[in-house]
């Protein structure tokens, strides 16, 4: 369990945790951080093992949930090395249209 609540005070400008897999989503950590954010895709089920189309989904999911606003599409930690180049580029296309 993430100890979002605890961290809100800190100095800093940007959030990064697993946001698929742990509360809070990225809409309900919007409303009580006024930074960047940092999510939205999951790093082994879609950006791993899951398709371009997933990739895109999950990403406008995430875009939708922050309104297109303070979101830096990533994976709640490393990308894996392993993640093949069209979930890559389906990620970025989806932060560029």
């Amino acid at each position: 369990q993430v100890m979002f609540d605890r961290f809100l005070d800190y100095p800093m400008a940007i959030i990064n945790w697993h946001d698929r897999e742990t509360p809070p989503s990225l809409g309900e950590a919007q409303e009580k951080f006024s930074g960047a954010l940092c999510g939205g895709l999951r790093r082994l089920e879609t950006m791993v093992l899951g398709t371009p189309e997933k990739v895109t989904a999950e990403a406008q999911d995430a875009i939708n949930a922050t309104n297109g606003r303070q979101l830096i599409l990533g994976t709640g930690c490393v990308m894996p090395t392993i993640v093949p180049r069209g979930n890559i580029l389906a990620a970025r296309q989806s932060v560029e249209n």
